[in-house]
């Protein structure tokens, strides 16, 4: 088997410990150590911290508990966090037999398969934006592209932010690829701090083919980047389609002038035909008879198709507003769902029952109220009102399943940790020393 290059040549070998078979040293970074690993006869990934410090241990636990909620095709998948293994604690994740960005793209792929990787690396990190977690080391080192399907894996979330573990961020991203603010730590990073670095990274690998859109995602002002992926997709898809775009634009004018000479001839031929009429005095009348029909036709015709029309039309309309109704609401269930998961305890589930409220309540007032149709806007209200009972009763009962903090069997200081979670309405954790020190130094 041919080891993945993204790691150094010279390697420390160990044989079965803890249940892994010959452990192997990888590579060494600045704050860890990378190891491969057999167990069950299936090849894994060992992250340690290179010292085993009381840092560098939080630091890799944190990383964990961002990672392992990840459920994504591009994203290294994370199995447990183990603390009994010889090295000490470490991450257990998937081994990617694969190179690095920068090697894949040394071998020339092919335009296509360059679009494709891109894509694949913007899918991955739109689900970390959409689950709070900013990556703040986006760089080729850290985007592996497997031998196996030449498919992408985003890597290493040692760097990552997400709202609740912002105060022990440790900065450490690569000068080349960070944002202004990142590099400045001027401002807390977000999304647009990502769309920077890939920005840098659209250039390495499109190369010059999207500058105008690569340009907008190196802007120093965050305020003027792409807001999130969703607008650089939209970019890079409009890019691509423009020249369909104009081929349709010809064609249609094409139509619109052939449609008016046919028109053209067609009214000369009439013309000739009422000539024909005159020399033809017995086929006027019948004629004109004919033409009052065939308006009266026309005319009975054109009723029924604008009143089908409408109602078409307000139907699709309705059908809309209700798919833009339960979008949003599906959105806020989906954040304050995620976040509940992940709460255990029932008492700081239901802060997030809040999350919910507001949002939706938000979506209410600022849309459905500023619809001034008396009929869309009952419709609007009653598909409010049905679909924000649904996903709210879903809420409850997600919720009733968890238990409550036992208060019983906690010392004081586990009270006020816990007391702080819920008051703040921050994502749950469990509790240490280190974990308390750090909640109290910062909101107390």
């Amino acid at each position: 088997m041919i080891e993945s290059e993204i790691f150094d040549s010279t390697t420390t070998r160990h044989i079965e410990q803890g249940g892994f078979q010959d452990i192997m040293l990888l590579r060494s970074t600045a704050y860890a150590k990378l190891y491969r690993a057999s167990r069950a006869g299936k090849f894994f990934l060992i992250k340690a911290t290179k010292d085993n410090s009381e840092h560098q241990e939080a630091m890799l636990r944190r990383e964990y508990e961002l990672s392992i909620g990840s459920d994504h095709p591009h994203i290294v998948h994370v199995y447990t966090y183990e603390e009994s293994l010889p090295m000490g604690a470490g991450i257990i994740m998937e081994y990617i037999e694969g190179r690095t960005l920068a090697e894949y793209l040394a071998e020339k792929p092919a335009l296509a398969e360059r679009k494709r990787i891109f894509g694949e690396l913007l899918s991955a990190v739109d689900y970390l934006h959409k689950r709070g977690i900013i990556h703040n080391d986006l760089k080729p080192e850290n985007i592996l592209i497997s031998r196996a399907d030449n498919s992408l894996k985003l890597i290493d979330f040692g760097l990552a932010d997400s709202d609740a573990h912002f105060a022990m961020r440790t900065l450490g991203c690569s000068p080349k690829y960070a944002s202004p603010e990142l590099s400045s730590r001027s401002a807390m990073p977000d999304a647009r701090s990502d769309i920077y670095s890939l920005g840098i990274i659209l250039r390495q690998v499109l190369e010059s083919g999207y500058r105008f859109i690569t340009a907008r995602c190196l802007k120093l002002d965050p305020a003027r980047r792409y807001a999130n992926i969703e607008s650089l997709q939209r970019a890079m898809r409009w890019h691509d389609n423009r020249w369909k775009r104009i081929v349709a634009v010809v064609c249609i004018t094409l139509i619109a002038t052939l449609t008016t000479l046919y028109f053209s001839t067609k009214m000369q031929y009439s013309e000739v035909q009422k000539q024909y009429d005159n020399a033809c005095s017995h086929y006027v009348d019948a004629k004109q008879k004919y033409q009052e029909v065939k308006q009266l036709y026309i005319s009975t015709k054109e009723q029924y198709e604008n009143l089908k029309d409408g109602i078409e039309y307000k139907k699709k309309k309705q059908e809309q507003l209700y798919k833009r109704i339960e979008n949003e609401i599906v959105s806020a269930y989906k954040i304050a769902s995620d976040s509940m998961s992940r709460a255990v305890y029932r008492d700081l589930g239901y802060n997030y029952l809040t999350t919910y409220i507001k949002k939706t309540d938000k979506y209410r007032k600022d849309s459905i109220s500023s619809i001034t149709d008396v009929e869309m806007a009952t419709f609007a209200t009653n598909a409010y009102t049905h679909l924000y009972d649904i996903y709210y009763k879903k809420l409850i009962e997600q919720a009733d399943k968890q238990p409550f903090l036992n208060w019983g069997n906690m010392s004081n200081d586990e009270k006020e940790f816990y007391r702080i979670l819920l008051t703040r309405r921050l994502l749950y954790r469990p509790y240490s020393k280190e974990e308390a020190k750090t909640i109290k130094d910062k909101f107390l």
